[in-house]
């Protein structure tokens, strides 16, 4: 089963089967994150999910008593390069700096050692993932919503980064307005300063939002037949007959959002 709120882990996963199979809860332990000279203390919550890399839980900060989402990297990989993946996560949300992403409150630790990823609680509903109902929306709305993950996509570009995985599963929406979108999951993302996958899984996700059905096969179903020609181009087979940049995307789907 599928959780609907998302915390950097993309479409996480709720924990199912035996309890011995699981790792030992931290409910209740303390992450400390440092703040230049100040350190700042979460007290961990109950569970929300997990990934490959880790588990999430609600947290709230002790000075403030505002909710946050605290990521934990699993028991096994701390003997791996990969606690850097936090570093690296944190310090890709300090580049991009539009909005599109959760923020990063720091990276820390646990007294007993284990990593941690403190970042904004966002309560939200995925675009799609498999066995979720489509839900139909107006072409207005579907194309605002694409324009502001396009949005992102530009802010990753003036990084010098593409995201790599904007599955509509890495979309979230807290809200019906558009301006609610979040992109999550930035684990993948690789220095690159105009991606073309990205912009081809924009097009994927514009096609999933106006059909249901995230690809080339569905876009004769789009009604509008201008708005069907962005769709085809975004997903041509042959790369450079495709939208180069988030900009020329953008503004190829702008006449759409007065329809």
């Amino acid at each position: 089963m599928r959780a609907t709120i998302g915390i950097l882990l993309g479409a996480v996963t709720w924990l199912a089967g035996p309890a011995e199979a699981r790792p030992a809860s931290p409910f209740g332990k303390i992450v400390t994150v440092q703040h230049g000279a100040r350190e700042h203390a979460y007290r961990i919550g109950r569970e929300l999910g997990a990934g490959s890399l880790a588990h999430v839980y609600e947290g709230r900060d002790l000075s403030n008593g505002h909710r946050v989402a605290v990521k934990l990297l699993n028991d096994d990989l701390v003997a791996m390069e990969i606690p850097d993946t936090f570093e690296r996560e944190a310090d890709i949300i300090s580049k991009v700096h539009n909005g599109i992403l959760p923020k990063s409150f720091g990276v820390g630790t646990t007294a007993e050692g284990r990593h941690a990823l403190v970042m904004e609680l966002i309560h939200g509903k995925e675009l799609g993932h498999e066995g979720m109902p489509w839900k139909p929306r107006s072409v207005r709305q579907s194309v605002r919503i694409i324009l502001k993950v396009l949005q992102g996509v530009r802010a990753f570009e003036r990084a010098g980064l593409s995201h790599n995985d904007l599955r509509p599963q890495n979309i979230l929406m807290h809200g019906e307005s558009a301006d609610s979108v979040k992109v999550i999951d930035v684990g993948t993302a690789d220095p690159e300063p105009i991606s073309e996958g990205d912009l081809y899984a924009v097009g994927k996700d514009l096609v999933y939002l106006l059909t249901g059905n995230p690809s080339l096969d569905a876009v004769p179903r789009i009604a509008n037949p201008r708005l069907r020609a962005v769709a085809a181009k975004a997903l041509a087979p042959v790369p450079a007959n495709r939208f180069h940049s988030a900009r020329e995307m953008m503004k190829a789907l702008r006449p759409f959002t007065s329809i």
